[in-house]
């Protein structure tokens, strides 16, 4: 065992755990969450660095942080496109209707006609 995952944030703060934790070859990773599925997928996706810092010494403490979405990581398609079509002097509706065309061959050479209802022009704006 290399390692508990904990979500108890009070044991770093407890000097008989940490005197315990400097004893032993074991890391300790916790974060604040309480969310169980939100808990193992952050942990997974943190494993490459975990796994960098657990070579380097595992008498560690790893805090991992909550996970949070900041406003500038949240973005509306529509003004995605109308900077694009700034930036490129166009129109979004000169861009969306080449899409459209663009999206339109492709369907029909994959023979999905199915999905044509999809690509109609009121429903892309």
């Amino acid at each position: 065992m290399d390692g508990v995952v904990t979500r108890d944030l009070e044991q770093i703060k407890d000097v008989d755990s940490l005197v315990a934790l400097s004893l032993t070859n074991l890391c300790v990773i916790t974060w604040p969450i309480e969310d169980s599925v939100t808990e193992w997928a952050q942990l997974i996706s943190y494993m490459p660095e975990i796994k960098k810092r657990l070579a380097e010494d595992r008498k560690r403490i790893l805090l991992l942080p909550a996970p949070r979405l900041r406003n500038d990581q949240t973005l509306k398609a529509s003004d995605v496109l109308g900077q694009i079509a700034s930036e490129g002097k166009t129109t979004t509706g000169e861009l969306r209707s080449e899409s459209l065309k663009r999206m339109r061959q492709t369907v029909k050479q994959r023979k999905r006609a199915d999905l044509l209802a999809l690509l109609d022009d009121k429903r892309a704006q």
